[in-house]
């Protein structure tokens, strides 16, 4: 949390610095929602493929695909950035990657499915890698006593900024104008990074490891196995990731086609969906600093049991409506308080390559959910049966965080050093 100046004087990250962090998330936000939610993947199968179930199969490989490129680099790519102090630098990489891709996407007309193809899976690949560096600066701009609510206030700027980008998309969507909608999303991505490219400094010191990238990334293998709480986690947030993701990637597409959504319809839920997820980032942050990350945590897993169950029974578009909502209000904090406890558990000085585990976590548990829900999607031509393979990630991922204890995960941590 300290930045040394060149007096040699330590001092504290200013708020100002925490807010530009912040803003980050309200610009790449933008993406997730509008690209592959809400528009550019209903634009993608209705359009540019031109057939739905065809158009489905395709954005599942995409989703899968990216998602791995994402888990198999993020462990080394975090190591070289604690290495060489590199978590900035690699940050404005990959943003700048991600908005030119996001940027080609208005150049995908209808038919020319690999490209489309290509370009959202680069761009993808882009907004995901960016998440480790981004994560990983949070530890060294506040104290472990408030790392929770910050952790939130950054999930939830991130929702009130897709929201109202995606607010903006809403007019341009209905008049077809998608070429404007994706040019829209990759400047709001890029205006709102440059305050943490000004701003944000880092505080931790460049590794004094002289051993390999490839042999510390190894050690840190070692390191989380010899670490049951910590292990746990990460195989619990595998399994419930796996179940977020494949809720956010069919979110449009399922209202679509089960319960008959239009794409104004479609819109507005989203919109709905991500104000009740800025204040459940928000208020569940003070939460998860008072009672504990793993508490709160498993808190949310509880509602997202019932939620998924809900969802299934509902057969009308109003009673979907209540159900969107409880997921808002989950959805920011379980992935918040995940941030949080791992940013809490670990040493600065690791905490680019903690991140890049967990992104191996969740890249992977990406990966196989929408391609378990494709196919379930197409043994049974209906989308229904597989919203219960995901109500089946979430229980068995709050079994596990049952048997986290966060302060003995710290404590084995520390020792280890």
């Amino acid at each position: 949390m300290e930045k040394t100046s060149q007096a040699g004087v330590q001092r504290e990250a200013t708020t100002w610095e925490r807010v530009a962090w912040c803003l980050n998330d309200t610009g790449n936000s933008a993406f997730p929602l509008v690209m592959i939610t809400a528009i550019y993947s209903i634009y993608y199968t209705d359009i540019v493929v031109g057939d739905p179930v065809q158009g489905v199969s395709l954005w599942s490989i995409m989703i899968s695909a990216s998602m791995g490129v994402v888990a198999i680099s993020s462990p080394l790519m975090g190591a070289l950035a604690d290495r060489k102090r590199w978590r900035k630098r690699l940050l404005f990489t990959y943003t700048i990657l991600g908005v030119l891709a996001t940027a080609a996407c208005a150049y995908v007309g209808a038919g020319m499915w690999l490209a489309g193809l290509l370009t959202i899976a680069m761009a993808n690949i882009a907004f995901e890698g960016s998440l480790v560096f981004y994560d990983s600066l949070l530890p060294g701009l506040t104290t472990q006593e408030r790392l929770g609510r910050w952790s939130g206030f950054g999930w939830s700027a991130g929702y009130i900024g897709g929201m109202v980008c995606l607010i903006l998309c809403l007019p341009l969507a209905k008049e077809q104008d998608f070429e404007a909608v994706f040019f829209l999303v990759a400047v709001w991505w890029l205006v709102f990074s440059i305050p943490l490219f000004w701003s944000v400094h880092e505080r931790t010191p460049a590794s004094a490891s002289d051993k390999s990238v490839w042999m510390q990334f190894r050690d840190s293998l070692r390191r989380i196995r010899k670490n049951p709480d910590l292990f746990r986690f990460f195989l619990a947030f595998f399994l419930y990731n796996d179940g977020i993701a494949t809720t956010v990637a069919f979110a449009a597409i399922y209202a679509k086609n089960e319960l008959g959504f239009d794409m104004a319809s479609t819109i507005k839920l989203l919109i709905t969906v991500q104000l009740s997820a800025a204040v459940g980032s928000f208020c569940l942050g003070f939460v998860a600093d008072r009672v504990g990350q793993v508490r709160t945590i498993i808190g949310t897993l509880f509602v997202w049991c019932a939620l998924i169950t809900a969802a299934y029974f509902v057969e009308s578009a109003t009673p979907f409506w209540f159900v969107a909502v409880g997921v808002g209000l989950v959805l920011g904090a379980t992935q918040s308080c995940s941030r949080s406890f791992l940013a809490a558990t670990v040493s600065e000085e690791r905490a680019g390559e903690y991140f890049g585990f967990k992104a191996v976590a969740g890249k992977f548990s990406a990966m196989i959910g929408p391609l378990l829900f494709a196919f379930i999607t197409y043994v049974t031509g209906s989308q229904r049966p597989a919203i219960l393979s995901v109500g089946l990630l979430f229980v068995l991922g709050l079994i596990l965080m049952f048997r986290v204890d966060e302060a003995r995960a710290a404590e084995v941590e520390r020792l280890s050093e």
